[in-house]
């Protein structure tokens, strides 16, 4: 045999074993029940309650020809629960449950009940970070109540309720109103020193149903009833946690935005601006923002100085403004700075209340002063709590030169 032929018997060998890899752990679709979101509620004392959203294939397929309607009986969801001591135990005991084999990578969040976030997340991130079948980006959520209560709302447009909240997420970071919290960033924040994990909350709100009025037909008995079925999913504020994964409590929509401001993470927000006699009547639309935190230790003794630089523009006026007036722009800015440091102060008097050092002060002293952070460490977040913390904001506001002037001043 020559040298040619035993080359090409190496090399069809190879491309072989390299095709069949791709598939050697293949599944068919209808061996296995695709999971879209996971529940964690605290039960007992001693038990967790695990919902598990599975996707209705053959549901979902019929509703894509026909059209999603959120009313109809057959959902594109079916959601299982069970309990258990640990998110291990209760799992396996689902496949009693569930007639296929439970796979994750598809789960697009966690989520945690209020309940079981106030009684620490410790012990339930160890095995979902261990467990192959579920990814680390997926989003962790806390309930403001129930997790299972969360994953059985309707919901509109997006026929599968796990997806829906992804979505949702999408949207509130985008105007930073909640923050996006993957598992991966969850468990770096809690690892991390100097810093504690947050998560974005979750709502369940009663939404008045189109066309039902109390009327001849309908008495105020059976409108509350009709009122009570539709219900939506509505996501905004932080839960903010301690050092152990313990919640304590949380941010609400301004306080969330100047956690964010303190980030640099603000990519678009609106700020509206009346000024001190509502003379100005404006908003303004950010584009940029950054930020610089820099750790200071004189006089032993630690400080903070938070520098933000922000760039919007001129998203509406009001009240007849004269944008032509160099003093009118100037006050604009002033007032937007003041805005973005109010929601600042909000959100760290929050923090030092909660003694939780959400904003990652302590790892930038960790960083720049690794010896006098051991003297610390172990009592930071009390001495979080008397930090000083220094605000500048640099804010520009770029010019419409092609509206010079409000529609009241014509």
């Amino acid at each position: 045999m020559n040298s040619n032929i035993k080359n090409f018997i190496v090399v069809f060998i190879i491309i072989l074993f390299l095709s069949l890899a791709g598939c050697w752990d293949r599944q068919d679709l209808r061996d296995i029940a695709i999971v879209s979101a996971l529940g964690i509620d605290k039960l007992d004392d001693e038990n967790i309650l695990l919902t598990v959203q599975v996707i209705n294939l053959q549901q979902l397929q019929q509703q894509e020809g026909a059209g999603f309607s959120p009313g109809e009986e057959d959902l594109a969801f079916v959601n299982f629960s069970h309990h258990g001591k640990s998110f291990f135990s209760a799992k396996r005991e689902l496949t009693h449950t569930i007639p296929s084999r439970v796979f994750g990578g598809h789960t697009a969040v966690i989520i945690f009940g209020k309940e079981k976030a106030e009684k620490g997340l410790l012990p339930h991130l160890d095995f979902i970070i261990r467990d192959y079948d579920f990814r680390r980006n997926k989003h962790v959520i806390v309930a403001d109540g129930k997790a299972k209560d969360i994953l059985n709302v309707k919901t509109e447009i997006t026929p599968i309720p796990g997806f829906a909240i992804e979505q949702l997420i999408d949207q509130a970071c985008r105007h930073s109103h909640a923050p996006k919290i993957t598992v991966q960033e969850f468990i770096f924040r809690t690892m991390t020193p100097g810093m504690v994990p947050v998560a974005p909350m979750i709502f369940i709100e009663s939404e008045e149903k189109e066309g039902v009025a109390e009327n001849e037909e309908h008495d105020q008995e059976e409108v509350n009833q009709e009122l009570d079925q539709k219900q939506a999913l509505y996501l905004r504020d932080t839960a903010v946690f301690n050092k152990d994964v313990e919640m304590v409590g949380k941010f609400n929509k301004d306080e969330t935005r100047g956690m964010y401001w303190v980030f640099g993470d603000v990519t678009s927000a609106n700020i509206y601006i009346e000024g001190i006699n509502n003379d100005l009547q404006v908003a303004t639309e950010i584009i940029r923002a950054s930020s610089k935190i820099t750790p200071i230790y004189e006089n032993n003794r630690f400080s903070i100085l938070v520098e933000i630089n922000i760039k919007s523009i001129l998203g509406e006026a009001h009240n007849g403004i004269d944008l032509l007036d160099e003093k009118n722009w100037e006050k604009i800015k002033k007032e937007q700075a003041l805005v973005v440091e109010g929601e600042i102060e909000k959100a760290i008097n929050k923090a030092k209340d909660l003694n939780s050092d959400v904003f990652g002060f302590g790892n930038t002293i960790y960083k720049k002063y690794p010896n006098e952070w051991k003297q610390i460490e172990d009592n930071w977040h009390e001495k979080f709590a008397d930090l000083d913390i220094a605000i500048k904001i640099k804010s520009n506001v770029v010019r419409s030169e092609m509206i010079d002037r409000t529609l009241e001043s014509r």
